[in-house]
C-alpha cells in the first residue's frame, strides 16, 4: 500500500503563525491523500517516516507553489505596449473575442495554464473569456493541467463590441450554470469565481445581478477597482452621486468578504475605511502598473487598514507570467519590503487573499502539499549561502528555468516530473 513519500532538499516557507521557517537539509512528508503530515530536519523525520518512497532533490530550495491573484487567459497572445488603459482596452476587444472560435479558446488555454505551470505558479484566479462555451473549454484545460485554477465567465453590458456585450441577465444566468458544474469539482481543485468588468462595462442591473448571485452561492466575486485615472472619471459620470468607484461597487452589493479586487490604486477618501469594512481582498499588480505609466497601490496602507494584500502578474497589463518577475517589481516600487515579505506576498498572503489559506500557501501540517522545486543560480554550494542571498538570487534571476519541478496536491505535474530528483526505495 501506498504509504506517501518524503521530499528532501533546502526548505523554505512563511508560517500561517508570522515569521518563516528554514531547514539547510529539510524534509517534507506528504501522505497518500496528498497532505503535508511531517515537516522537519531530514535526520528526525526520516527516522518518524519509515517505509515511505524518498526523493532526494539535493541542494535544491523547496518552497510553497506560487499563488497569482490576477490573470486574464484572454490576453495571453497580447504582446503590444500601450500604456494608456483606456486606449488598452478598446484595442484588447479582437483579441477576447476570438474566444468565440472552439479551437483558438482549446489551443490558448492549453498554452496558458502549461506557461503558468513553467513558472512555477500552482494557485491562480483567472478572469475568464466572455463565452460560456470558451469557459467550459478553459476549465477542461484547467483540469488536466493539474493546477489550482479559480476562474470565471468575465461579463460586461455596456461600451463593448457586439461579441462581447450581452444582456446582464443572460451572463448571470451562464455564470450561475457555470458555477454549478465547475465549483468544488477535483476535489476542491477547481473553484468559480464571479466576475464583473469596472462600472464603466457593466450596468447596474450586470452589477447588483452578479454581486447577488455570488452571494446566494456563497462564492467569490472579482473585478477590477481603481485602476485608472480616467476610467474611474468615466464611471463617476455614469453613476452621479458617487464619490469613487469603491462606492458604486458597495452600493450594487459587490464588495463583501470574498470580493478579489485588481490593482485599488486611484482611492478616494473614505475609500480605505470602506475596503476594510467590506473585507475584501485586493491583487497588487505592480508589474502591469509599472507599464501603464507608473502609478501604484499604496500597499503599506492596504496592509495596515487591514485589507488582505496578494499579488497579480495581471498578463496583458503585465507581460509575463513570472512571479519571480513580479517579485522583483515590487520590491522597486516598494523597498521597504525584504525577501521574506515578498515571498510571503506570492504564497502565503495570496491564498488567504483567495481563501485558501487553510489549504495552501505555506508548507506546513495539515495543508496540501503544492510546492514547487527551484535551482537559483546561486544554489551551487548553498548550504554556505544564507537564505537572504538565496531568496534574493532566485527573485531577481527567477524565471521558467529555475523551476525543476512542480508538485500539487501532492501530484506532480507536467513534463519533468521527477527531474533533478534521485528517487530512493522506501525505507
Amino acid at each position: 500500500m501506498n504509504q506517501g513519500a518524503v521530499y528532501l532538499g533546502r526548505i523554505y516557507t512563511p508560517q500561517a503563525g508570522g515569521g518563516w521557517l528554514e531547514l539547510s537539509r529539510g524534509a517534507l512528508a506528504v501522505d497518500r491523500r496528498g497532505h503535508i503530515d511531517d515537516i522537519g530536519p531530514a535526520g528526525e523525520l526520516l527516522s518518524r517516516c519509515r517505509g515511505r518512497t524518498v526523493v532526494d532533490f539535493g541542494e535544491q530550495l523547496i518552497v510553497p507553489g506560487l499563488v497569482d491573484c490576477h490573470q486574464h487567459l484572454c490576453h495571453f497572445d497580447w504582446y503590444r505596449l500601450i500604456a494608456d488603459a483606456m486606449v488598452w482596452l478598446k484595442t484588447i476587444y479582437e483579441l477576447e473575442s476570438r474566444f468565440n472560435e472552439p479551437e483558438y479558446a482549446w489551443s490558448t488555454a492549453r498554452r496558458f495554464f502549461d506557461a503558468l505551470r513553467r513558472n512555477g505558479t500552482t494557485t491562480v484566479c483567472v478572469h475568464g473569456p466572455y463565452f460560456a462555451e470558451a469557459l467550459d473549454i478553459a476549465f477542461e484545460e484547467a483540469r488536466s493541467s493539474g493546477l489550482r485554477v479559480i476562474m470565471g465567465l468575465n461579463a460586461g453590458d455596456r461600451d463593448l463590441p457586439a461579441p462581447l456585450c450581452r444582456p446582464a441577465a443572460e451572463s448571470v444566468a451562464d455564470s450561475v450554470a457555470l458555477h454549478e458544474r465547475w465549483d468544488g469539482a477535483e476535489g476542491g481543485r477547481l473553484g468559480y469565481c464571479f466576475t464583473v468588468r469596472p462600472p464603466y462595462c457593466s450596468s447596474p442591473d450586470l452589477l447588483a445581478g452578479m454581486a447577488d448571485a455570488a452571494r446566494l452561492a456563497g462564492a467569490r466575486v472579482q473585478s477590477h477597482l481603481a485602476e485608472d485615472y480616467n476610467g474611474q472619471r468615466m464611471i463617476l459620470d455614469l453613476f452621479p452621486g458617487s464619490g469613487s468607484d469603491s462606492e458604486v461597487f458597495d452600493g450594487h452589493g459587490v464588495l463583501g468578504d470574498r470580493t478579489i479586487m485588481a490593482h485599488a490604486i486611484y482611492l478616494q477618501p473614505g475609500d480605505l475605511e470602506l475596503l476594510a469594512a467590506r473585507q475584501i481582498s485586493v491583487a497588487h499588480c505592480p508589474r502591469a502598473n509599472l507599464l501603464a505609466g507608473g502609478q501604484q497601490a499604496n500597499v503599506m496602507a492596504l496592509r495596515s487598514s487591514g485589507i488582505k494584500t496578494g499579488l497579480g502578474t495581471d498578463l496583458g497589463g503585465g507581460k509575463g507570467m513570472s512571479m519571480f518577475k513580479l517579485m522583483e517589481d515590487a520590491l522597486k516600487v516598494s523597498p521597504e519590503f525584504s525577501v521574506h515579505d515578498l515571498m510571503r506576498m506570492a504564497t502565503l498572503d495570496g491564498a488567504v487573499v483567495l481563501g485558501l489559506e487553510s489549504d495552501v500557501g505555506s508548507l506546513e501540517i495539515a495543508k496540501a502539499a503544492d510546492f514547487i522545486v527551484t535551482r537559483p543560480p546561486l544554489l551551487e554550494g548553498s548550504d554556505e549561502v544564507d537564505i537572504d542571498t538565496l531568496l534574493a538570487n532566485l527573485i531577481f534571476c527567477g524565471g521558467p528555468e529555475v523551476v525543476r519541478h512542480v508538485v500539487v496536491n501532492g501530484v506532480s505535474v507536467g513534463e519533468g516530473a521527477a527531474r533533478e530528483g534521485v528517487i530512493g526505495r522506501p525505507r
